[in-house]
This record gives structure tokens, C-alpha cells and sequence, in this order.
């Protein structure tokens, strides 16, 4: 797998709702480097984990979105 994706993971500690919270980050935001396909598997991996043994009642996603930009 390619290196830009730099962080996935999920915040251990739920929120007082009991949602779980995922963070996103890109390394190489540079859109030619970009594959949807692998960050997809990954997103669902996780959440499949999150699910396991405690089912949130919730999820906050969030996604740095630092250096990106909309290929025109």
C-alpha cells in the first residue's frame, strides 16, 4: 500500500453519547497520488472494529483536510 495515507484510527474514549470518534488524515495530498479504493477498505475495516464488542450508538468522523485541493 502507498504511503499517503499518514493517520487512521479511532479515539479510544467515547464521546458522553456514546459515539465513537474516527480520525482521517492524508500525508500526500497530492490528488494524482490519491486511491479511493484502499481508504475505503481501511474505513470499513475500522469501523467493523469499532462495532465488534460495543456497538457506538453514534459516529463522529473526523478528517484533516490540511493541503487539499479540488483538481479542476
Amino acid at each position: 500500500m502507498s504511503s499517503y495515507l499518514s493517520h487512521i484510527s479511532s479515539i479510544p474514549v467515547r464521546t458522553d453519547q456514546n459515539y465513537a470518534v474516527h480520525f482521517f488524515k492524508l500525508n500526500d495530498t497530492n490528488y494524482s497520488n490519491f486511491e479511493l479504493v484502499p481508504i475505503m477498505k481501511l474505513s470499513y475495516m475500522l469501523m467493523d472494529i469499532t462495532q465488534e464488542k460495543s456497538p457506538p450508538d453514534g459516529l463522529v468522523v473526523v478528517i484533516d483536510m490540511k493541503g487539499v485541493r479540488a483538481r479542476y
